[in-house]
This record gives C-alpha cells, sequence and structure tokens, in this order.
C-alpha cells in the first residue's frame, strides 16, 4: 500500500492516504513510511469503530491484499459508494466489475495500481460515477434483504432435499 502511495504522490503531491486498524505491523509500516519519504501524507488511525463515518471522508478504497476470499472491506466499500482498487485474487472479480465499480490489477503490480488510483483522483467525474455503480451494485448484490433471501431459498432447498417441510 505504501508503495503504490508513493508513486501516486509523485504525480500528485496533494493526495492523502489512510491505514485503517491497529496490528503488529503498525510500526513496521511506520518506518517504511518514513523511509519513502510520505509520512506526513499517510495517516495511521488505529482501530476504527465507525467505518462508515470514515468511508463517507474516502474518495477512492485501496485493497492490496494478495490472498482473499469474498473480501468484507469492497463490499463495504461498494455499499458506501467508494470505487475501488484491488489485486485481482480471490474473490475481488466478484465485488469489482472492472472499469464500471472500479479497478483491479494483476497482484503485487503496485504501478498498476498506483496508475489506476491516480487515474481516478485525476477525473472526480469519472470517480463519482463509479462510486455510484458501485453503491448500485452492492445495493443489488449485497443488501441484506437480498442476501437474506438467497439464504433462505438454500435453506429452503436443503429442507426440501431432506424430505422435511420447511424452514
Amino acid at each position: 500500500y505504501l508503495d503504490m502511495a508513493a508513486k501516486v504522490l509523485s504525480g500528485q503531491p496533494g493526495a492523502r492516504f489512510v491505514i485503517a486498524g491497529q496490528g503488529h505491523l503498525r510500526e513496521e509500516l511506520g518506518r517504511q513510511a518514513d523511509e519513502l519519504g510520505i509520512t506526513d501524507r499517510v495517516t495511521f488511525l488505529g482501530q476504527v469503530r465507525d467505518v462508515p463515518a470514515l468511508l463517507k471522508h474516502l474518495d477512492v478504497a485501496v485493497l492490496t491484499s494478495e490472498s482473499e476470499g469474498l473480501s468484507n472491506s469492497l463490499i463495504e466499500y461498494g455499499l458506501a459508494g467508494l470505487p475501488a482498487v484491488a489485486f485481482d485474487v480471490g474473490g475481488n472479480g466478484e465485488v469489482i466489475r472492472e472499469g464500471e465499480t472500479g479497478h483491479l490489477v494483476p497482484a503485487g503490480d503496485t504501478e498498476a495500481m498506483a496508475t489506476r488510483v491516480s487515474g481516478l483522483l485525476a477525473d472526480a467525474d469519472r470517480r463519482r460515477a463509479m462510486g455510484r455503480a458501485a453503491a448500485d451494485h452492492g445495493a443489488a448484490v449485497y443488501s441484506a434483504d437480498h442476501v437474506g433471501d438467497l439464504m433462505m431459498d438454500y435453506f429452503r432447498g436443503l429442507a426440501a432435499a431432506g424430505g422435511h417441510d420447511g424452514v
């Protein structure tokens, strides 16, 4: 993430980056930001209890995990109306519709990630359109009502297969 941030900052020195969460890597990440000379452009928030409030202040969401299942973070970003840039691993392609709700780049390719993030930061209209598409997609696919209906259909199918009268 910080390598990508440094690349973005080389062309867009006014950009700011936020890292939420806490853990054993915090000190190492602080040193890396210092080594890259971007400490003044990166804010380490620590644990965030009100994620929706944080997301309201962001323009682009980034996920640099190189191993994912179905990312809750990407779903949250979409529901918050944020375009996301992530590595094309695991289920990320199920959440991000390439070029419509965000961008997927090859795993580990921080140069491609920086290019996509820079492009979104530079084009507010495109960023807002992708954010609206991400919110629409998230609401259609990951809303509580839709997921609840899918789960109930699944359970009904299990009950029918087992010869029971339903759930």
